[in-house]
């Protein structure tokens, strides 16, 4: 299946001052793309601003986002599955759908899907 036209032109779809989204609508459109077909996670930005960044992910069971660092604080909601939340500070938390953590902003970190799980990112700067 083919990105559809909003996934191709994010500046169209990301441009104006109110979006809406339907989060099994999402998941199901990001499911259908080939990259989470060939087995790889798979994300979409849903708003992009100057302070305010939000980013829907799936995840196949044993899919990782490798240690990173935000610049601000984010949160971390998820909406299908179980993931393992860790950070280089030595916090380990596995997560279910409905669990939202917070954290603060320059802490280095990684998730690991535990089974199929999508996950809402919110980034703050």
């Amino acid at each position: 299946m083919e990105q559809d036209e909003t996934r191709i032109n994010a500046k169209v779809r990301l441009a104006g001052p109110m979006h809406r989204f339907q989060m099994d609508e999402q998941i199901a459109a990001l499911q259908s793309e080939e990259a989470y077909r060939k087995g790889n996670l798979n994300q979409k930005a849903l708003v992009h601003e100057k302070s305010l960044r939000v980013a829907l992910f799936v995840f196949h069971a044993g899919n990782r986002l490798p240690d990173h660092t935000a610049p601000g604080p984010i949160s971390v909601q998820v909406l299908r599955g179980r993931i393992l939340f860790t950070t280089d500070e030595g916090a380990r938390e596995e997560m279910a759908a409905g669990d939202i953590l917070s954290l603060a902003g320059g802490i280095t970190h990684s998730v690991e899907a535990l089974e199929d799980s999508a996950m809402l990112l919110t980034l703050g700067t």
